[in-house]
């Protein structure tokens, strides 16, 4: 069958510029039906305006599937997808009053634009059999993408200008990444017993080249510099799962799975105008992640009630090698024990209630724990904290849902808490003069800049309430909803 739509139209509310947007949408695809086959062609186009911005995105697709007395499947499709988008918006800040200032400001202005344009091709084999299947799942991605971005800064202590900033940045990606997927699972003594292998590998490449072009109006200070950026990933990660059906009220599954991430960028910032590397900006560095799990599962059923319970263990551990300006190694191991409880209770054919519990960390990424500063907006500086550590929490949860079918009507209420141990936050340091931070290089922090580190606290608490209704208004032919 064939099947295509076009539509053109404007927008209701008028533009800066006192006229209305234009709007549009167009699509079209055919698709083509046999016993064991399927073809399918799709394309399309549309626009659209937001309150800060624009963007256009045209994209199209074709895939086929191919099946074979109905054991094996082959399937594979192919996509494009072309976007461009163009934001601004202005912001400003405002200031609780301190001890340095009574009134602070911070305005922001940027502008925004993107281009790319993405080439994706995937392939799925699949065999299936009585007892057992296997799957493997190809796939390979190319993007090209530019963009160019503009933003400039104002802070003002006590109606007095304090500093002013612009930045003006362009960079011009090309990626590439390799994926792979393959799966078996075998089920045997009458399907009481199963074990499914996993294995996933992966390779992608990213290179970037721009330039980012600072000025700082407190010292007329300007800098020019030609950025090249050329990153790696590798990743192979591979898990085994065993399930046992113990009885009708009893089922066990244990897993162990195992993960390998290699990554490396090598960036370099040379200022146009004086040749000299810039320091802060250029990296060298290789990371490696290892992670280590270990689960078992437990569900158990008495009567009515569904108990399951999984005690899992993590171990990650992540070497990091810096060779650019100082030579530096860092390894950094996290363990973790994450507990889960659920306990479901169907009070009656229309009730269920259901009490759950888990505890899990969040670890800090590479990015938080390097010991760099990011200073594309020179009045906004934000930095890592190699002694930041991985947050714990838990959370706790009980609902009730109840399902009327004669009316159509279904209720749910929920109560959720959650403690976090460690939890990260931000922490913020405003400088009213220029002030030199020996931690990264030397670098001369600009009077009326704000320099932001995440950080450990003591611990956080939250507690959420939920509540949901809805039932059908045969007489009015609409439903109602109350959250």
């Amino acid at each position: 069958n064939i099947r295509a739509e076009a539509g053109y139209g404007a927008d209701i509310d008028k533009n800066a510029e006192g006229q209305h947007n234009s709007r549009y949408k167009a699509s079209a695809e055919y698709r083509s039906f046999a016993v064991g086959k399927q073809f399918n062609i799709k394309a399309g186009s549309f626009n659209s305006n937001t309150g800060n911005g624009y963007s256009r995105t045209t994209d199209a697709s074709i895939g086929f599937l191919r099946t074979w007395k109905e054991k094996t499947t082959l399937s594979g499709n192919y996509h494009l997808n072309n976007n461009y988008r163009r934001t601004q918006s202005i912001s400003r800040q405002v200031y609780f009053p301190s001890e340095q200032y009574q009134t602070r400001t911070y305005d922001d202005t940027s502008q925004f634009t993107n281009k790319d344009m993405t080439h994706n091709l995937s392939f799925m084999l699949e065999r299936r059999g009585k007892y057992n299947f296997l799957t493997f799942r190809p796939s390979a991605t190319f993007s090209i993408r530019s963009s160019n971005n503009y933003r400039g800064a104002l802070n003002t202590i006590d109606g007095e200008e304090l500093n002013r900033v612009r930045t003006s940045q362009r960079n011009d990606t090309r990626s590439y990444s390799v994926n792979e997927t393959l799966s078996w699972s075998k089920s045997f003594n009458k399907s009481q017993h199963r074990i499914y292998f996993t294995l996933i590998g992966g390779l992608s490449q990213n290179d970037i080249n721009g330039w980012q072009i600072d000025s700082v109006a407190s010292n007329n200070e300007r800098t020019y510099l030609n950025n090249t950026t050329n990153g790696y990933n590798r990743s192979l990660s591979a898990s085994v799962n065993y399930s046992f059906n113990i009885n009708q009220k009893n089922y066990f599954s244990t897993e162990y799975s195992i993960s390998y991430v290699n990554s490396g960028s090598e960036r370099i910032a040379i200022n146009q105008y004086t040749g000299q590397i810039d320091s802060s900006l250029t990296s060298n560095y290789t990371q490696n992640n290892t992670t280590h799990k270990v689960s078992v599962n437990y569900r158990r059923r008495i009567k009515k009630i569904s108990i399951t319970s999984t005690l899992q263990y993590k171990a990650s551990l992540v070497n990091k090698d810096e060779l650019f300006m100082d030579t530096h190694h860092d390894r950094v191991v996290f363990q973790s024990i994450m507990p889960t409880l659920e306990i479901y209770y169907p009070i009656n054919q229309k009730s269920r209630l259901s009490f759950n519990y888990s505890g899990y960390t969040y670890q800090p990424s590479i990015e938080q724990l390097r010991n760099e500063l990011n200073y594309s907006n020179p009045l906004y500086l934000s930095g890592g904290n190699p002694n930041l550590r991985q947050s714990r929490v838990h959370s706790f949860g009980i609902h009730y849902t109840r399902t009327n079918t004669t009316n159509a009507s279904s209720l749910h209420v929920s109560l959720t808490t959650s403690i976090t141990r460690n939890a990260m936050a931000m922490r913020q340091i405003f400088f009213t003069e220029e002030t030199p931070l020996p931690e990264y290089d030397g670098y001369i922090a600009s009077k009326g800049a704000t320099l932001t580190l995440p950080t450990n606290i003591n611990g956080t608490k939250s507690v959420r309430g939920g509540f949901d209704y809805s039932r059908q208004l045969a007489s009015l032919k609409s439903s109602l909803s109350i959250s």
